[in-house]
């Protein structure tokens, strides 16, 4: 069996993201195992920094 590993942020709304993208991975192909594999960005872990982007 084939391994798809679905990465993601750790945020409550990205593992959601994930795991939706996931369940619809495991219904529509059966020939492969899903794993899902959460982390920190870089602008997860220096929030103190401002890391581009638009500013208001």
């Amino acid at each position: 069996m084939k391994l798809i590993r679905v990465a993601s942020q750790e945020s409550k709304l990205a593992v959601t993201q994930s795991k939706i993208i996931i369940n619809l991975i495991n219904k529509h192909f059966h020939e492969y195992k899903t794993e899902l594999v959460t982390m920190k960005t870089t602008g997860d872990i220096k929030q103190d920094r401002f890391q581009g982007g638009v500013r208001s």
